[in-house]
């Protein structure tokens, strides 16, 4: 039996009990059907989102800004992958989405995914996503590409983006992720 969380192939000499996965510790009937499929969003537009009270705009806007502080500390290397030009960002209608080609490499538990894709979702903004903890090959594929941009593993942040063949990690901003789409 295979795991439809993680895929992993139970064996012969697991001491795990048959309901549960030895690789990972799932209940198999917890986890519906098999790994999820990368989903696609089309430019569709969607209801507008409510904003957040004050009190969580304002603890949000903290969080992101020691998030920020401790990435520039830990990897001045990188600040340039997730950034874009002090430039406006691009115009929705200005972009050709039959050219752009926008990736979102998420985890399934990760409110800044969430957050993003309904933000991206939104706007009528089209991308796939793909989530990096139920699907071991666009996890390994996502970890070849951050080796060959020599950036150094372990501490990359979720949401990360390839749009148009750059890599935009650590949740960059929207406007950051429009422009590159643009060009």
């Amino acid at each position: 039996m295979n795991c439809p969380k993680c895929g992993y192939r139970r064996k012969a000499s697991d001491r795990a009990p048959d309901w549960q996965c030895p690789s990972c510790g799932v209940a198999y009937a917890k986890v519906v059907n098999a790994p999820n499929p990368p989903t696609r969003y089309a430019a569709a537009p969607a209801a507008p989102k409510p904003s957040p009270g004050f009190g969580k705009l304002a603890m949000s806007a903290v969080g992101i800004l020691v998030a920020g502080v401790a990435l520039a500390l830990t990897y001045p290397q990188m600040i340039w992958r997730s950034g874009g030009s002090s430039a406006e960002p691009a115009a929705l209608g200005e972009i050709d989405w039959q050219k752009s080609h926008i990736v979102m490499y998420s985890l399934t538990t990760c409110g800044f995914c969430v957050e993003k894709r309904q933000e991206m979702q939104a706007k009528g903004i089209p991308f796939t996503e793909y989530f990096l903890d139920t699907d071991a090959a666009r996890n390994a594929e996502f970890g070849a590409k951050l080796q060959a941009a020599g950036v150094p593993g372990g501490a990359i942040g979720t949401p990360s983006f390839e749009v148009n063949g750059k890599l935009m990690l650590n949740n960059p901003p929207l406007d950051a992720i429009l422009r590159q789409a643009a060009l």
